[in-house]
């Protein structure tokens, strides 16, 4: 069966490009892709041997699929960039993360809607390689509940802090992949990950493992502080492309980097900030976790029924300062996490 298709080009200039040129083709500009639908990336050194494809097909031949893809979906396209969605694992859970693409790093984008294949933006090799094997994090936030009020009715940290510095050692040492960072009443979690982790066992997208964690803290904060505790997860780029590390201390030890933007963490404060205000103005009650939405969607363990029992609330995310969204629940919601 013939697999026609149609194409899309990144610049005016691109569309004088010969490449492309069969009748069964469609050349576009980037602004003219098509948005909030299925589509893919692929490195530029397949561009020749992937049209060659449609010529060989179109004789007769049998389709053959050339090189591999990314899975993606454009979202919006402004001057300098193209923001994507990037489904980084489609196969054994829904990982999704946006990506902005550089429109200087754009070759063609292309399709040709009478064939059956989706539509493709061709980019240089190195981006795509180097978004690749960039080391991204998950970041996490464990926080006892009701400080204030306990503040407020002479409760005192000193004689505790002991105990409760003890229990996260603890937890940290079973867990000497994520770096924690903790103050009297909370904790900070970061788990890096590399999307083509190959060899890197410890560089895995594993987000039941930290909800595992986030058990073991709150227990922690039961046992040695008196108090319950809830989590606040979310997902973002590392930014620190050579260092794998996962803090950096300095040889006085009197400065700790944690080798990310501070954006992360904002938006782990603007999720818990505006969950606090849906709980005070009667948008949602209470919960343990309040879960960035695609993390959530990235748990193996989420419910098969979420979509019925789980709304999604808003929330400003820090840089773009888009909208964004998290779910509230508890984690009964899900199966046993593996550790």
């Amino acid at each position: 069966m013939r697999r026609p298709k149609g194409l899309f080009f990144a610049t005016a200039a691109a569309i004088l490009c010969p490449v492309f040129d069969a009748p069964y083709f469609e050349k576009y500009r980037i602004e003219d892709f098509p948005q909030n639908t299925d589509a893919y990336l692929r490195k530029e050194k397949f561009l020749t041997e992937y049209e060659k494809v449609f010529a060989e097909t179109d004789a007769g031949a049998k389709w053959r699929n050339v090189g591999y893809v990314s899975f993606i979906a454009v979202r919006e396209v402004t001057q300098h960039y193209v923001h994507l969605t990037w489904f980084v694992n489609i196969f054994d859970r829904f990982h999704e993360m946006p990506v902005e693409l550089p429109r200087s790093q754009i070759v063609i984008a292309m399709g040709a809607k009478s064939w059956d294949e989706k539509p493709s933006i061709f980019v240089r090799d190195e981006w795509l390689e180097n978004l690749q094997r960039k080391v991204n994090c998950i970041f996490g936030m464990v926080d006892a509940s009701d400080v204030r009020n306990a503040l407020e009715n002479g409760y005192q940290f000193a004689t505790r802090l002991p105990a409760y510095r003890a229990a996260i050692d603890e937890i940290a040492a079973r867990h000497p992949s994520v770096a924690f960072i903790s103050f009297a009443d909370t904790v900070l979690l970061k788990s890096p990950w590399i999307p083509n982790n190959k060899k890197e066992e410890n560089f895995s997208y594993e987000p039941e493992r930290l909800l595992s964690i986030f058990q073991e803290l709150k227990d922690a904060f039961r046992e040695t502080l008196d108090f319950e505790a809830y989590g606040v997860f979310t997902q973002g780029a590392n930014e620190f492309a050579n260092d794998h590390s996962l803090l950096h201390i300095s040889p006085t030890s009197n400065h700790v980097c944690l080798n990310s933007l501070g954006a992360p963490f904002a938006d782990l404060m603007a999720i818990d900030s505006a969950a606090r205000t849906a709980v005070r103005e009667g948008g949602h009650s209470r919960h343990e976790l309040y879960l960035d939405t695609a993390f959530f969607h990235s748990l193996c363990n989420r419910p098969e029924d979420y979509h019925s029992r789980f709304t999604e609330f808003e929330y400003e995310t820090s840089i773009r300062r888009s909208r964004a969204g998290y779910f509230a629940c508890s984690l009964s919601d899900f199966e046993a996490s593996p550790s």
